[in-house]
């Protein structure tokens, strides 16, 4: 079975060069390139694993994140979050909203390859 990632991130040339990457590696990739979308991807497609920007404009990361852990139908779905910010000053408010970690900008398609080898196996 193959698992299904859902990528939330506006940055629209960095997810496709993400999710091709992700997808050459054997994993389902979707892509949503604002907050809304993604919470409405995420409650029809119940992937295994979200990857969140945290900057975002509109409905930024923070405000997904609340909203698919009061949602009984994504609660579940475990996510990690993006930032270009340093991702220590955020590992705790991303724990404490639900996260299960921090993957700070910029990143390789390497890097998040390994985070995910080490998140399925």
């Amino acid at each position: 079975m193959t698992n299904k990632i859902l990528i939330i991130d506006d940055e629209e040339n960095l997810t496709l060069l993400v999710s091709v990457r992700l997808e050459s590696f054997g994993y389902d990739v979707l892509v949503a390139n604002d907050g809304i979308r993604g919470l409405e991807i995420a409650k029809e497609e119940k992937p295994d694993l979200i990857l969140l920007d945290l900057m975002m404009p509109g409905m930024d990361g923070v405000e997904v994140a609340k909203k698919l852990k009061e949602n009984p139908e994504t609660q579940n779905i475990p996510y990690f979050v993006f930032t270009a910010g340093k991702g220590d000053e955020y590992s705790e408010k991303i724990r404490n909203m639900g996260g299960i970690g921090v993957v700070p900008k910029p990143y390789e398609p390497e890097d998040i390859k390994a985070l995910l080898e080490n998140f399925f196996n």
